[in-house]
C-alpha cells in the first residue's frame, strides 16, 4: 500500500493523500507527493554473492547490445525476401575472441552468460553442451541459434560489411553473424520451425507437446 499510494500520486493525488493520511495516521511526517520511494530489494541473479551481480548485470547489457545488431540483420534479409518474419530464421553465431581488450570481453560476457544459463538450466533445455541456446532463440525470437568460437580476425569494422553470407556491424564487430531459413515444419502452437516436426503427422515440437500434455493433465485433475 505504501509504495501504491506513491506510485498513483502523480495521478490520483487527492485520492492518493487521503488514503496515506488514513494508513499512515500520526506517523506521516510529510505529504505523500513529497515522501521516496522505497528501495527494492537487491535481486540475486542465479544466486551468485554479491559482489558477481555488477558482471552479470554487464552480461544482459551485452546481450541486449547483440540484439540490437541481429535485429539489423534480419530486417535486412527480409527485404531480401529471405525470410518472411524472424521465425523463419536460423541464426548462425561466430564469437572472435582475438580482437581488441573491449571486444574481447564482450565477447566473453556473451559466452559467460550462456554459461550461467545453461548450468541454472532456466529454460529446462534439452542441449547438453556448455551454452544454452534457448535463452538466445526465445530472447532474439528465432527458430534456431548456432553459436561458436572462432579466431579469424573482422577485418571490417566500417558499419555493416558481407564477407560472404556473413554480416558483422560496428556495434559489434566481435560477432559475425549468418541469418539463414530455418529447416523443417512449422509447430501450430508456437511457429517456430524444427526437423521433428513433420506434418500431417506430427504438427507440435517437442516442448509445445510437453506443454499441452501438462495443461490435459491438469484439465482431466480439475
Amino acid at each position: 500500500m505504501n509504495t501504491l499510494c506513491r506510485l498513483m500520486a502523480p495521478v490520483l493525488s487527492f485520492l492518493s493523500e487521503e488514503v496515506s493520511d488514513y494508513y499512515q495516521g500520526k506517523q506521516k511526517t510529510c505529504s505523500v507527493h513529497l515522501q521516496d520511494f522505497v528501495k527494492p530489494p537487491l535481486v540475486s541473479y542465479y544466486g551468485l554473492p554479491e559482489e558477481e551481480q555488477p558482471r552479470v548485470r554487464k552480461m544482459w547489457q551485452c546481450l541486449k547490445k547483440v540484439r540490437g545488431v541481429v535485429m539489423k540483420a534480419l530486417e535486412e534479409q527480409r527485404k531480401k525476401k529471405l525470410v518472411k518474419s524472424s521465425l523463419e530464421a536460423s541464426l548462425v553465431l561466430q564469437v572472435n575472441l582475438t580482437e581488441e581488450e573491449k571486444d574481447k570481453e564482450e565477447g566473453q560476457l556473451l559466452l559467460d552468460l550462456l554459461a550461467l544459463e545453461e548450468k541454472n538450466n532456466t529454460h529446462n533445455t534439452h542441449n547438453t553442451g556448455t551454452y544454452d541456446y534457448r535463452l538466445l532463440q526465445d530472447y532474439f525470437v528465432v527458430s534456431e541459434v548456432q553459436l561458436s568460437q572462432t579466431q579469424h580476425s573482422n577485418h571490417n569494422h566500417s558499419s555493416s560489411s558481407m564477407e560472404g553470407e556473413w554480416m558483422v556491424y560496428e556495434e559489434c564487430a566481435w560477432l559475425r553473424m549468418k541469418v539463414k531459413r530455418a529447416g523443417g515444419g512449422k509447430c501450430e502452437r508456437c511457429w517456430r520451425y524444427f526437423e521433428e516436426v513433420t506434418p500431417p503427422s506430427e504438427d507440435l515440437c517437442c516442448r509445445c507437446r510437453s506443454a499441452v500434455v501438462a495443461q490435459r493433465q491438469r484439465q482431466s485433475q480439475d
